[in-house]
């Protein structure tokens, strides 16, 4: 539930946190990206403090290997496996998507992963706008009948490539952002690594 996920203090204290992430469980291997980390989680915090009602969507944006998927696994296993639903964009389809929220998942994890969405088809996207709009829900439409199944989730997802991301779903105006990245209205940008935090995942791995 909701209510359940914890975010804790002490993580988030301008003062003592990057103490407490150099020494947390999840984060003590991630270097040079705490500030990433506190506004990852106070989102976080807001969705849980206000019962999903406030719902800041985020988009980790970067190149490759800047640590974007390994901030990703640590907040997984800080808040838990039943906390998280975890989606590879490049193998979700509409119909993969419909079959999962209206056939499978008896309840939907409220925060809800999505990897190099830039990647996916277009189509199989379009389910999403309800869902991460005040509308809250997901729709499945066809001839016959049309069902729609309320959810409360606070969305993440990464991509490469954020121009390509900004443009998709945009109704042809290339100087407003697309449908989908209007909904992800928390931009967190993960730099290329520093020498100093290179030499420090040498070492680690």
């Amino acid at each position: 539930a909701i209510e359940d996920i914890k975010i804790p203090q002490e993580l988030l204290d301008s003062s003592t946190s990057d103490a407490a992430l150099e020494n947390h469980e999840c984060f003590k291997h991630i270097y040079g990206l705490n500030a990433q980390i506190r506004i990852a989680l106070s989102t976080i915090k807001s969705f849980s403090d206000t019962h999903g009602h406030r719902r800041g969507h985020v988009v980790f944006s970067g190149e490759p290997g800047c640590g974007k998927t390994t901030m990703l696994l640590a907040i997984c296993e800080l808040l838990g496996a039943d906390a998280v639903l975890r989606l590879d964009a490049t193998s979700t389809t509409r119909a993969g998507l419909e079959q999962l929220f209206f056939k499978e998942l008896e309840k939907v994890p409220p925060i809800v992963i999505m990897e190099e969405i830039e990647k996916a088809n277009e189509d199989a996207l379009k389910i999403w706008l309800g869902a991460l709009d005040d509308r809250g829900e997901i729709r499945k439409v066809n001839f016959r009948v049309t069902k729609q199944r309320s959810i409360r989730i606070l969305f993440f997802c990464t991509v490469n490539n954020k121009s390509l991301f900004d443009r998709m779903m945009n109704s042809g105006d290339n100087k407003q952002p697309g449908a989908l990245s209007s909904r992800c209205v928390n931009d967190i940008v993960f730099p290329r690594p520093s020498k100093e935090v290179l030499r420090k995942i040498i070492h680690r791995d």
